[in-house]
């Protein structure tokens, strides 16, 4: 249809059209999704981390990396380029995951790790009853966290009215490998507490070495029963 078009006197059709793919290329036709749960509207009580900044660094470093020239060169040239090809990420601003981060290809839940002030306890048992995890008890007047049932949500620190907890440290909880749908898959939980710099090394390593990353995890598939 080409060479019809141009023996017919259209000798420019070529240039017009690279120079149209180029004007649709730089309005950032991304193979790639970045979702956030609705704590990008507004200030959500259990946030976390702010989810639009990283929002907006996730999709730069996936630029980047060029995944989207990957998974462009990964299919046939006769397939057509449909929504489930894309690299999906989402970003849940707390460990409630209202984006579903363990059913993504790549999943990011702000979490925060606790700790015990000397500031006095006026045993209001606040703490206790925000606690989804029953990971705080009260002995001698004096709140406890058992950190093998915490799942770092920050509740304690948010809630208190004498701020006896605080943030030790606020990061990211990383999934990597899950797939939403018919064939659903939990995801792999690579890091329980990632800082930002680990959060764009597990990324680049997900996008790059797929296969490496989920052999190197040495945990099964998180499940509503085992994924603490």
């Amino acid at each position: 249809e080409l060479d019809r078009r141009i023996a017919e006197g259209d000798s420019d059709l070529r240039a017009r059209m690279e120079q149209s793919g180029r004007a649709i290329l730089d309005r950032q036709c991304d193979l790639f999704t970045v979702t956030m749960c609705h704590a990008q509207y507004f200030r959500c009580i259990s946030q976390n981390i702010e989810v639009r900044e990283l929002q907006r660094e996730v999709i730069a470093r996936l630029r980047e990396l060029g995944v989207t020239e990957m998974i462009a060169d990964m299919l046939p040239l006769s397939e057509r380029i449909l929504a489930h090809h894309k690299f999906k990420v989402t970003i849940s601003g707390c460990v409630n995951g209202c984006e579903a981060p363990e059913v993504r290809e790549f999943g990011i839940a702000g979490a925060a790790r606790p700790v015990v002030t000397s500031n006095d306890c006026s045993v209001c048992y606040i703490c206790v009853d925000r606690c989804r995890r029953n990971a705080i008890l009260i002995r001698d007047d004096r709140p406890e966290i058992d950190f093998r049932a915490c799942d770092h949500c920050g509740n304690c620190v948010k809630f208190c009215p004498n701020d006896v907890f605080a943030y030790e440290e606020v990061g990211h909880r990383i999934f990597i490998g899950g797939k939403f749908g018919r064939f659903h898959q939990d995801g792999y939980e690579v890091f329980k507490l990632a800082d930002k710099e680990t959060l764009f090394r597990a990324l680049e390593a997900a996008v790059e070495k797929p296969d490496a990353v989920v052999t190197s995890v040495k945990v099964p598939p998180a499940s509503p029963s085992s994924r603490w």
